[in-house]
Parts: structure tokens; C-alpha cells; sequence
């Protein structure tokens, strides 16, 4: 045990188990001692009113809901971080995706809690580098997504998985929201499309990287 709090960043795409991982390294971290909080960036997407103003402003047909590079408040993401570093006890925002017809809101708080060890901040596209040059269409993800390198600057340790074929992250997404009883197949196709094409364009380079097939195993 250190007086360093480590930070474990965990990439995947939806649907892949990154909470099934988070229980995992909570479990065996525990085992030794070590006190963990999971972030999930989901929660940190800004406040109702504030999201729609934003996507107002970004006018662009891959930003018609939450989720996007840009949704998140990253300043509150950083700060929280930072806090739980220096043994604060820190309010961690909760985010019911329910709220509002399911575009969803901030709803209350919960505490980190103090002497935290281990924390683990997981998405699904913490992981992307922005590229040089791109499209038209991917050029606002593209700017949005260099606003993310201050959090990947806090990260010491990374597991990055990715699937090997896009298909598979539909069904297991559309899984999820079937057993959640959530969007129906309409509005959860117009969801999930700006999702889609952002994983068709943009892949992890590490070499160390996860590569998983549809029934979740891993093959590379």
C-alpha cells in the first residue's frame, strides 16, 4: 500500500463488460487491502438543460443525444479526480438516463469517501487517440475528443479492449436496453447510429490492446 493513488482507466465498447471487469479488479484489489472507487464517464455527461444548449450549438447530426465526445462535463470529471488524489471526500454526480423521456439528467449525489487507493474510470471511448486529418462529418468528435487528453494524462495503468467485428457491440447493447426495459428498437436505432459510426472510424493502435469475439472471449 502507497500513499500514490493509482488510476486504471478501462476502454471497451458498449455492451462489452467493462462493469463485469470493474467488479473483477474491485474484488481482487479488496483482497489486498486497497480501497477502490468506479468512475463510470456515463456519469458525468453535463445537466439536462446544459446538454441540450450544447447540442443546439454543435448543430450536428452525429450530436442528437448524450453520449458523444463533448456531452461530458470534463471539468467536474478532472476536479473530481484531482479531489479523490489529494484524500478529499468528493461528491460523485449520479446520472439517471431514465429522466426526460431517456435523454436523461443528473440526479443527486453519493460520496467517495476518504484514503481511496484504486481508481478505476471506465468508457467506451476514453481510450481513442483524435486523428491528424478527417472527415466533415467526424471533424467536431474529432476537435471534442482532443478535450479528453488532461483525463488520459491522469490514467498510470490501461485496459483497452475492442471487438472484432461492430456488430457484435449492437447486440450486445441492444441486449442490455431488452432486459432494461428501456428505448424501444426505433428510437434505440437512432440512439445507438452516431455510436456506430464513431467505432467504424476510430480503433485502438495500442499493441497491448484486448480483441474480443461476440460471445465475449478473448481471441487476441
Amino acid at each position: 500500500k502507497s500513499d500514490k493513488v493509482n488510476v486504471i482507466g478501462i476502454h471497451g465498447p458498449q455492451g462489452m463488460g467493462k462493469t463485469t471487469i470493474n467488479k473483477y479488479l474491485k474484488n481482487e484489489f479488496s483482497k489486498i487491502g486497497l480501497n477502490v472507487i468506479i468512475l463510470s464517464i456515463d456519469d458525468f455527461y453535463f445537466e439536462y438543460k446544459v446538454l441540450k444548449q450544447k447540442l443546439d450549438m454543435f448543430n450536428n447530426k452525429l450530436y442528437k443525444f448524450r453520449g458523444l465526445a463533448g456531452t461530458h462535463d470534463l471539468n467536474l470529471l478532472n476536479d473530481t479526480i484531482k479531489n479523490i488524489k489529494s484524500n478529499k471526500n468528493t461528491l460523485i454526480p449520479i446520472f439517471n438516463k431514465n429522466k426526460f423521456n431517456g435523454f436523461g439528467d443528473r440526479d443527486g449525489y453519493y460520496e467517495s469517501g476518504n484514503d481511496i487507493d484504486v481508481i478505476i474510470i471506465e468508457g467506451w471511448l476514453i481510450g481513442y487517440e483524435p486523428h491528424d486529418v478527417t472527415s466533415d462529418d467526424l471533424y467536431l468528435f474529432n476537435e471534442n475528443l482532443k478535450l479528453y487528453k488532461n483525463l488520459k494524462s491522469e490514467i498510470d495503468f490501461w485496459v483497452k479492449v475492442e471487438s472484432n467485428d461492430i456488430k457484435n457491440i449492437y447486440g450486445w447493447r441492444w441486449s442490455a436496453e431488452d432486459k432494461e426495459n428501456g428505448m424501444d428498437k426505433e428510437t434505440f436505432d437512432k440512439f445507438l447510429e452516431p455510436y456506430m459510426v464513431i467505432y467504424k472510424n476510430y480503433k485502438i493502435n495500442d499493441k497491448d490492446k484486448i480483441v474480443i469475439d461476440k460471445d465475449r472471449n478473448v481471441i487476441n
